[in-house]
């Protein structure tokens, strides 16, 4: 089986849309220079709210991980000299372990500054997901808010507000699987998409962000999970030893037991009449290139009409040779994520299925509003185990140039953990 890699066509695609980080930002900037701090540093793990719950980490996948870095990235882009911005590495590192209680006790916050070399501000990010409240067209899918917190005395000096409409790549990303279009004799079709909820607005078949918002809110949520939907034509799998792990249901969320030292594959295979592009994530981590992107901005492979292939590691080089580390089950703080300090949301495998280019769809109006947002949102370690990089091999690989990627068909993940942690979901969830 064979792996071919879309180079072209992914270094021509735009860069991924930003995150709603400028309005927070611009907003503590002022409260950080009035108070005359001199190093503020952001919590890397956000505050992820979902109904009564309240977690570090929690239901947003990697979007909550990109959120906090984006931030920081823009709070030292537009600081101008006036303050410097802690690096996130030594904020992770400060920050590992503390909990969510910890966050209000003063002496954590003084450890956590002694740790960095000093900090006099922090800024704590809190994520709401309403993704459960019941659909409206005007509606933001998350509430965004960043607190800054004098680290002297813990009180709160500033706060900073911003709501979020979620797109389809955001969605993808944080976890959520549907089958939306689908690739038919007669041409393409939604299958996944009301047809009419935002007559004025709403083009099923459009590309781009904004219209993304429209189509995420669009989605049919009483289709089957694409991972058992018969008439899906695309398939997922994680296999060991040669043999496809079965699922395991626990709620809405599909699983796969995986223990320490397991290596393992990832089968994907179309059934579709026309080829696909195919970005895979684990922990977050795109698997071509070895780095974490956002949907919206990845690379991606080909995947033609009727192809099987089975991806066995990280893949990373160029000029058609790579090289391939395997897929292997490790501790926390081994695992590649970790490794480049983003291993808050372990034990996730996404894939996102794009059409080759535009052709053959529905030609959108020739002028599209934009988007009422002009920002795109494209605890200690939540899960003890994740995906490392085991044995390293050669590989060749063809390089091969296209069309620019189209619209997403399909995502879908595949959940992961130790076969203990399983039952125990499972025993939680009443099943």
């Amino acid at each position: 089986m064979s792996y071919v890699a879309a180079f072209f066509a992914a270094l021509t695609v735009a860069e991924a849309q930003p995150l709603p980080v400028s309005v927070v930002a611009e907003q503590l900037q002022g409260a950080i220079v009035e108070n005359g701090y001199r190093r503020v540093g952001v919590l890397p793990q956000f505050i992820v709210r979902q109904g009564a719950d309240e977690k570090l980490g929690g239901s947003l996948g990697p979007q909550g991980d990109l959120f906090a870095e984006q931030l920081g990235k823009q709070l030292l882009r537009t600081s101008q000299g006036k303050y410097r911005v802690i690096d996130d590495r030594q904020m992770r590192a400060a920050f590992a372990g503390m909990s969510l209680a910890d966050l209000g006790k003063r002496e954590s916050l003084l450890a956590a500054s002694k740790k960095v070399g000093g900090m006099d501000g922090l800024v704590v990010g809190t994520l709401t997901d309403l993704r459960q409240l019941p659909p409206g067209e005007s509606r933001p899918e998350l509430d965004v808010e960043a607190r800054l917190i004098d680290v002297r005395d813990s009180s709160a000096v500033a706060d900073a507000q911003t709501s979020r409409f979620l797109t389809l790549s955001d969605a993808a990303y944080m976890g959520e699987s549907w089958e939306l279009r689908r690739w038919t004799p007669g041409g393409i079709v939604s299958v996944g998409l009301d047809p009419k909820p935002f007559a004025n607005t709403y083009l099923p078949f459009a590309p781009g962000p904004y219209n993304e918002e429209n189509q995420y809110r669009a989605i049919l949520r009483n289709r089957p999970h694409p991972l058992v939907d018969s008439q899906c034509p695309y398939r997922m799998s994680i296999v060991v030893d040669g043999q496809q792990r079965p699922w395991v249901p626990v709620k809405d969320r599909f699983y796969v037991a995986l223990e320490p030292g397991d290596t393992y594959q990832i089968r994907v295979e179309s059934a579709s009449p026309r080829p696909a592009y195919l970005s895979l994530f684990v922990d977050g981590i795109n698997i071509l290139g070895k780095t974490r992107e956002h949907p919206s901005a990845s690379k991606f492979w080909h995947l033609a009409a009727g192809q099987k292939s089975q991806f066995a590691g990280w893949t990373t080089g160029s000029g058609g040779q790579y090289k391939q580390e395997e897929f292997i089950i490790a501790p926390a703080d081994s695992t590649v994520a970790a490794g480049q300090g983003f291993g808050q949301q372990l034990g996730m495998i996404t894939a996102v299925y794009y059409t080759v280019g535009l052709d053959g769809l529905p030609e959108p109006p020739a002028e599209q509003p934009e988007s009422p947002l002009s920002m795109t949102l494209g605890a200690s370690m939540a899960d003890t185990f994740g995906t490392g990089a085991g044995r390293e091999s050669e590989l060749t690989l063809e390089e091969k140039s296209g069309p620019e990627r189209g619209i997403i068909l399909a995502a879908m993940t595949i959940y992961y953990a130790p076969s203990a942690q399983v039952d125990a979901m499972k025993q939680a969830a009443g099943q």
